[in-house]
C-alpha cells in the first residue's frame, strides 16, 4: 500500500492539528529520496481506511484532500492457555500421570473428578510427549483412555481411533481384554481392565484473554 505525501505538506500539518486537538498522532511516513510516495507493510488483520470528505476510496490520490486511519479492531484478542502446577499442556489440553494405581475403570472416574478423562492420542507428535510424559513420571505402563466396545476401538472422550500405534503382539484378544495401556518405551497394549495401573489423565487448557 502506499501513501502519497503532498510536496507542501499542507494535508499533514492540517490534520495534525486536529488530531492533537484529541491526544492523538498522525502516522507519519517520511520520504524516501525524491518519492512522493511510500511502502506500508499491514499485517492482515490491519484495517487500513481511506476516505475523502465524501466517498470511501481505497488509494491516495495527490489531486484530492483524504484522510486515513488505521484500527486494529479486526485483530482477535491473543488467547493464553495454561495448566495448574502438576499439569503438562499439549495442544490446548493439559495432563498428567496420576502415580497412584487403580483399574481401568476407577482411573476414569478419577479423571471425570477433575474434569477430564482418561488421555486420547491424535498423532505421533502427541504420542511422543506422552512417553516423555509417562518416563518422566518414573512409570513405563500406564492406562491411556482406549476402550473395546461394540465391536471397535474408540476413546473414553466418545472421539474415533484414527491413529494407532500397537506394539507387538498386541491388540490381542480384545474382547476378554478391552482396556488400552501405553507401554512408554514401546506403544499401546491392550490387557484385562481389572489390573491395577498409574493412569493418565486429560482436562481442558484454563484460558484468558
Amino acid at each position: 500500500m502506499y501513501v502519497d505525501q503532498p510536496a507542501d505538506g499542507f494535508l499533514w500539518t492540517q490534520q495534525l492539528l486536529k488530531v492533537r486537538a484529541t491526544f492523538s498522532s498522525l502516522l507519519h511516513v517520511n520520504t524516501s529520496g525524491t518519492s512522493t510516495r511510500q511502502q506500508i507493510h499491514m499485517e492482515s488483520c490491519v484495517e487500513w481506511r481511506v476516505q475523502s470528505l465524501t466517498t470511501v476510496v481505497h488509494m491516495w490520490d495527490e489531486k484530492e484532500d483524504h484522510r486515513a486511519s488505521v484500527t486494529d479492531s479486526l485483530c482477535p484478542p491473543a488467547a493464553r492457555f495454561f495448566c495448574q502446577n502438576g499439569w503438562s499442556w499439549y495442544n490446548n489440553r493439559c495432563f498428567k500421570v496420576i502415580n497412584s494405581p487403580m483399574t481401568f475403570h476407577n482411573a476414569q472416574e478419577y479423571c471425570r473428578t477433575v474434569g477430564g478423562h482418561l488421555a486420547s492420542v491424535s498423532d505421533w507428535q502427541h504420542q511422543n510427549f506422552l512417553h516423555r510424559l509417562t518416563q518422566g513420571a518414573g512409570q513405563t505402563y500406564v492406562w491411556l483412555g482406549g476402550l473395546y466396545y461394540q465391536g471397535r476401538w474408540q476413546w473414553a472422550d466418545r472421539s474415533a481411533l484414527y491413529f494407532s500405534n500397537w506394539y507387538y503382539p498386541y491388540p490381542s484378544n480384545p474382547s476378554r481384554n478391552p482396556c488400552m495401556f501405553l507401554n512408554s518405551y514401546k506403544g499401546w497394549g491392550n490387557t484385562n481392565c481389572l489390573k491395577w495401573k498409574s493412569f493418565i489423565c486429560s482436562v481442558n487448557c484454563f484460558c484468558c484473554v
